[in-house]
């Protein structure tokens, strides 16, 4: 007995495991869970979790199976039944519509996961199930003694209808869908796939038949399209490869100068020499060549060199810097701009919903009144609420579509692209109690700081190389020469020969008239300027992450305090509907809650926008 139990509680918490682990994974993918999240999650070891389940792709397998048992029923009950092919048809999709209905989520799970890459094993899963269903299927519909090319074409139109059931769903809610449609879609199918000429128009039906599913965009998927498309980060990404080869060009400075020249040239009359005693004729054939190959390598110049070198090390670094500058200032205006649009959305659903509170007010009232309950007065006065609240709602969709368009033009988007923000107000922003640590964060952080460091090393290094023109300039060269003196067309013998040397090049400056002692103090004065600005941002960098720490922490106070507000604000305006419609409460009184109720959840979406948008202003500060 003893035993029993003891399978019952590990067979319980097997499955557990697997409902966790199924919704984890179905909100974050596979891929984004580990087994370490999954233990975390459960509060249990990592052993205990191996217990049960050998490795990951077993759990996903037991996942996966959970996940479509949902399914399994109604469409077990669909194709055993003893039905024509039309109420086939049109029982499985009632099942699908039925179970859309009991799970909510899984509409957006299904997009999910027929997007997920073909190699994974959710993939293969999802193809293993597909393959079984289509051969039972096939079975079903075999007593119709149709071709098989149009039972192949029957299960892609069942497939259509049934992306067409989820992506309405995942649109507008399953509850919205109409109850007509499926059987609709089954005499559609039914009636055409008869027929390869009425096959056509079924598919074009099937295809209209629901709305187009706009593109679902989650906060990560769209940071990631700002960073690839943003010009501001192209042009970043740019500038830190140019500076890449500025490294490349300077310590090529350090190794030997080859270089070969030559030239020919030719006498179209006789050479001509002007001396003392006047102008000789003669003295060189018509052809003259000279070739030279040269050598030169640097080894002193006052520590010029090795300062470029530096400073284009300097620049190498300073652009990286720069990059991450154009990509975290993206990353928060995206951020920032999502939670906007989402806060833009909740008040249109808080406007749809007052605006449908005043007119089911309306209709209970209109009720009374032919009762001979309410006067004409507050008929009157609740209809003039439903038109005063039809404009609100009009304008509260207005500028979310604005809000929207802004959105797409960040993200690099076409005006007429049609996507939607994924998720809600949520943002899980950390919430620093002790601001201490904060500031010396950013500042080892924080990417405007480094680049200004690295400014400020490389005008140390450019007061070096000014510096270098005071002193001497020592290199070495070599060279080997060729000349050529002949009517012919090359010379030969005694007409050429080669002359090889090499030695010490000095080049010591003596006067320039003190152009290099200015352009040194002008070096100086620039690094002075450098050092006075990044003190000045050290400040402005306190200052800025003292300011977002403020501003989050009384975001996240102030939407604590109306989570309560909405809760209490919520009971208080069912408590009046109920008053009003048992008379102990007027109709002024409803109204008058039901906008405190407006208010009250406009208040707490916008703590919520605030706190989400001062968390996402708080690690840009910090550099994250």
């Amino acid at each position: 007995m003893k035993e029993n139990t003891r399978t019952h509680k590990g067979d319980e918490k097997k499955h557990k495991i697997i409902v966790i682990a199924g919704k984890m994974m179905a909100d974050n993918g596979p891929d984004a869970v580990s087994m370490n999240m999954i233990a975390e999650k459960m509060n249990i070891t990592k052993p205990v979790l191996y217990y049960y389940f050998k490795n990951k792709d077993e759990l996903i397998k037991e996942c996966f199976k959970e996940g479509i048992k949902p399914f399994e029923e109604p469409f077990n009950s669909a194709i055993s039944q003893n039905l024509t092919m039309e109420e086939k048809i049109k029982k499985l999709l009632e099942n699908q519509v039925m179970v859309l209905k009991k799970k909510p989520d899984y509409s957006k799970y299904f997009f999910k996961l027929i997007s997920m890459p073909k190699d994974s094993l959710l993939a293969k899963l999802i193809n293993e199930d597909s393959e079984i269903k289509k051969a039972r299927l096939t079975k079903s519909f075999s007593n119709e003694n149709l071709p098989q090319k149009h039972i192949q074409l029957l299960l892609k139109l069942l497939g259509m209808s049934i992306l067409g059931l989820n992506m309405e769903a995942h649109k507008n809610g399953a509850d919205n869908i109409d109850k007509n449609i499926p059987a609709y879609l089954a005499k559609i199918i039914a009636n055409g796939i008869k027929s390869i000429k009425t096959l056509a128009i079924a598919l074009l039906i099937c295809l209209s038949a629901f709305p187009a599913m706009a593109e679902t965009i989650t906060l990560d998927q769209a940071i990631n399209i700002a960073l690839r498309d943003n010009i501001s980060v192209k042009n970043a990404e740019a500038t830190s490869q140019k500076y890449d080869e500025y490294v490349k060009e300077n310590i090529g400075g350090v190794y030997p100068q080859i270089s070969l020249s030559g030239t020919y040239t030719h006498y179209f009359r006789d050479y001509r020499s002007v001396s003392g005693d006047g102008v000789h004729k003669g003295g060189l054939d018509d052809n003259m060549l000279n070739a030279s190959l040269g050598l030169n390598q640097v080894l002193w110049a006052g520590g010029k060199v090795g300062s470029a070198i530096k400073m284009a090390k300097i620049y190498s670094k300073a652009g990286k810097e720069e990059l991450k500058i154009a990509q975290k200032e993206t990353i928060r205006q995206v951020k920032q701009m999502y939670y906007a649009v989402l806060l833009s959305k909740k008040m249109v659903e808080i406007q749809r919903e007052t605006l449908d509170l005043s007119k089911q007010y309306l209709k209970t009232i209109e009720a009374k009144y032919k009762q001979g309950l309410s006067s004409d007065l507050e008929l009157l006065r609740q209809r003039v609420e439903v038109l005063n609240n039809e404009p609100a709602l009009t304008k509260a969709e207005n500028s979310y579509e604005e809000m929207l368009l802004s959105f797409k033009n960040l993200l690099g988007m076409e005006p007429d692209a049609d996507i939607e923000l994924e998720g809600g107000l949520r943002c899980g922003t950390t919430i620093y109690a002790n601001i201490s640590d904060l500031y010396k964060k950013a500042l080892e952080s924080r990417a405007e700081y480094k680049d200004l460091k690295y400014m400020s090393d490389l005008y140390k290094e450019m007061v070096v190389i000014e510096r270098a023109g005071h002193y001497p300039y020592l290199s070495l060269f070599a060279k080997q020469d060729f000349m050529g003196n002949t009517n012919q067309a090359w010379p030969k013998g005694d007409e050429n020969g080669w002359n090889t040397y090499g030695g010490i090049s000095l080049s010591l400056p003596i006067y320039s008239g003190g152009s290099v002692n200015s352009r040194v103090e002008q070096a100086k004065k620039q690094s002075e300027i450098i050092d006075n600005n990044l003190r000045n941002l050290e400040r402005g960098i306190r200052i800025g992450v003292k300011t977002a720490w403020l501003a989050l922490n009384e975001a996240a106070s102030r939407q604590e305090s109306q989570k309560t507000a909405v809760e209490q604000a919520r009971k208080a305006l069912k408590a009046t509907e109920t008053r009003f419609k048992n008379g102990l409460a007027g109709l002024l009184d409803l109204n008058d809650m039901a906008l405190a109720f407006n208010k009250t959840q406009t208040l707490y979406s916008q703590a919520a926008h605030d706190t989400c948008s001062a968390g996402a202003q708080l690690e840009w500060t910090l550099g994250e």
